[in-house]
């Protein structure tokens, strides 16, 4: 059979700084197998070229909104060669952005969102370290 596992959502972060949250993008990053950055110059996202130390500024300036999640789905899509393998998620996207950094050199359009892939093997730590809990 095929189940279906929800993905599940972390809180605490909600009252975390920015310096906490940059503590851990910066931990995820180094954990990462993967990470991009969009804008939503419309409707719809574009993947832009913004190094991970300009978009972490954004914490800085910006209402956020902050996001670990263990992506989980179908149990057939955790294989280790699919694209839709269960993984941690963390990151942030920007609210309402109106202006860009001076630091920038890119034509940012719309709100930022900054996407982190970790294997599920970290989840346990970032649980431990930063005291996440489940959203229930």
């Amino acid at each position: 059979m095929n189940e279906h596992f929800s993905d599940i959502f972390y809180l605490k972060f909600h009252s975390f700084s920015p310096e906490k949250w940059e503590e851990i993008c910066r931990d995820a990053f180094s954990k990462k197998y993967n990470w991009w950055i969009d804008h939503q110059p419309e409707w719809q996202r574009k993947q832009i070229d913004l190094p991970f130390d300009e978009i972490v500024k954004y914490l800085y300036t910006e209402k956020i909104h902050f996001s670990i999640i263990h992506r989980r789905g179908y149990e057939n899509w955790n294989t280790e060669n699919s694209w839709n393998k269960w993984h941690l998620e963390i990151g942030f996207c920007t609210l309402a952005r109106k202006t860009k950094l001076p630091t920038t050199n890119i034509d940012i359009e719309g709100d930022l969102f900054l996407w982190i892939e970790l294997d599920e093997k970290h989840i346990p730590y970032f649980i431990e370290t930063y005291n996440l809990k489940e959203q229930i």
